[in-house]
């Protein structure tokens, strides 16, 4: 195993400098961890470098521990996870299906993402958000995404109000219940849901963001809302939480428990999804796979295990360079390689330099929207190859064929497969373990006169959001504002497009029309769908 320490070592070198930030990983077997290092630096203002020691906010990985504390009371008798949420949180207003607790657990519920709505409301990511303004945000939308068990979409609401509902319940806020059942009988000392936070966290490793025009910027999120997110821990508790499924000692002790947070659960058409308690029940390779990610401000995180070889792999990092899901897949592949039935993943060491002609690329840049509206991204030329723009600085696509591109090195990995379908251009964007290849239709851009454009000048207020969109006319372009967020527009058939400005890039508009005057707007924006915004 020495020399496959060695290849370990090698793949985390470039991220261990005393100038940069980086990340803490840990190797688990048989509840035993037989290797932790830490490479980089904590912070970059005290020349702190990483250790295992090391805390890290872990952002989505946090959601095992939300569903957990579910199933604990559902073990003690004191809910069912087919239970109305209502009946715990009667201010979420009836949309005429009943949303169960499994749906939100399971991404099923239909309810709006609270941290997109948030976002759109004009705030930005570190400023505050408290428990009181995400379920005043929740409970004030219209209607849902989709009617519950129709489909899958990763939503932070549902997330949120568990931790909600173990409140109402217990008394006890998620942090305390938390501690009392789960991190303090494990000896999880470094482990907690950060409820406030002001509030110190010892040997904490501060998040970063880069851009190329200003270096390392610090990225740490605002939130005081847990369940979704929200715990700081480090690679020797996590390995702790891996020892419990091999010998349960929360709750009654029954190893059920552990078997019961891995169940998946079906669609109302029966389509299998892979999603249980907070983790992901997959495959990878061939070979079993249980993980899940976490992203958010500067901070990437990945759990994953491998029941059958009894192995876990922990990465944390305080990063935006660094995709801890991405690399420790990599470190999977030199741990695991002999075991897996299946090809290796394609990845910029396994794809073969592939030079494309302009011709190979041209007609598949520009405007792509998905037909259940989650997705939206604009492509772009970029150096022989193409690539992705969904706000920010654009991630060069990988070519392994002229109609196949890989992204890589970012939060996620994804394939792009450029196609037709009724003459029209396509993409399935396979880019998210969980569900199917998302399908996007290219946008046929068209020119309005400047009269058109004049036309929709207006100010458009949502009352869900409690937001307005200003739509100004520069010069002969179209400009959006939503509070300090702007973006330029391109017109696509009846939609338009924001291609620039923070958390407005990539959304889509479908404007709505009387008599050839705008009268509103319908917003998609991911996992926020159909927030209708209405003239002033």
């Amino acid at each position: 195993m020495s020399d496959r320490f060695e290849k370990i070592d090698e793949l985390f070198a470039k991220n261990d400098s005393t100038k940069s930030p980086g990340c803490a990983f840990a190797i688990v077997n048989d509840g035993e961890i037989i290797y932790k290092k830490g490479f980089g630096m904590a912070t970059l203002e005290h020349s702190a470098t990483i250790q295992p020691f090391t805390t890290f906010y872990i952002a989505s990985c946090s959601k095992q521990f939300a569903a957990f504390s579910v199933a604990l009371l559902e073990e003690k008798g004191l809910l069912s996870v087919q239970d109305d949420v209502r009946k715990y949180i009667p201010e979420i207003p009836d949309y005429g299906d009943i949303i169960q607790i499994q749906h939100l657990i399971h991404h099923t519920s239909g309810l709006r993402d609270y941290l997109e709505l948030n976002a759109l409301s004009g705030r930005d990511n570190d400023e505050l958000i408290t428990p009181e303004d995400a379920l005043h945000l929740i409970v004030n939308q219209k209607q849902l995404n989709f009617k519950p068990g129709d489909r899958y979409l990763y939503s932070n609401s549902g997330y949120f109000l568990l931790s909600e509902i173990v409140l109402r319940i217990t008394g006890q806020t998620l942090r305390q219940f938390a501690q009392e059942n789960i991190f303090g009988p494990l000896g999880m000392k470094n482990t907690h849901f950060h409820d406030d936070r002001k509030e110190p966290v010892p040997h904490r490793a501060i998040g970063y963001q880069y851009s190329p025009e200003k270096g390392y910027r610090i990225n740490v999120p605002g939130l005081e809302t847990i369940g979704s997110g929200g715990i700081y821990s480090n690679v020797e508790d996590l390995a702790l939480w891996d020892r419990n499924f091999y010998n349960n000692k929360l709750g009654k002790g029954d190893p059920a428990l552990m078997e019961r947070i891995l169940e998946t659960t079906r669609l109302n058409n029966g389509e299998l999804i892979p999603y249980a308690f907070g983790l992901t029940v997959e495959k990878y390779r061939g070979m079993n796979r249980v993980e899940h990610a976490g992203n958010n401000g500067g901070y990437s995180a990945e759990f994953a295990r491998f029941p059958e070889q009894k192995l876990t792999l922990i990465c944390l990092s305080n990063s935006s360079l660094v995709s801890a899901p991405n690399i420790a897949m990599r470190a999977a592949d030199i741990l695991l390689g002999e075991y897996f039935t299946a090809d290796l993943e394609q990845t910029p060491e396994t794809i073969a330099p592939l030079e494309l002609k302009q011709n190979d690329l041209r007609g598949k840049e520009g405007y792509y929207f998905s037909e259940e509206g989650e997705i939206s991204l604009k492509i772009v030329l970029a150096d022989k190859t193409l690539a992705l723009d969904m706000g920010g600085t654009p991630l060069p696509l990988t070519p392994s064929s002229p109609s196949r591109f890989h992204l890589f090195n970012a939060p996620i990995r994804g394939t792009l497969d450029f196609s037709e379908r009724n003459g029209k251009p396509i993409i399935l964007f396979d880019f998210e373990r969980g569900k199917k290849p998302e399908t996007l239709i290219k946008l046929p851009e068209v020119a309005l006169s400047v009269a058109e454009k004049q036309a929709m000048v207006g100010e458009y207020y949502s009352t869900e959001l409690f937001a307005t969109i200003k739509i100004s006319l520069v010069g002969e372009e179209l400009e959006l504002k939503l509070g300090r967020h702007k973006g330029g527009l391109v017109t696509c058939e009846n939609y338009l497009f924001i291609i620039e400005g923070d958390v407005l890039s990539n959304t889509i508009l479908v404007a709505e029309m009387i008599n050839g005057k705008v009268t509103g707007f319908t917003l998609n924006a991911g996992r926020v769908q159909n927030i209708q915004f209405l003239r002033k």
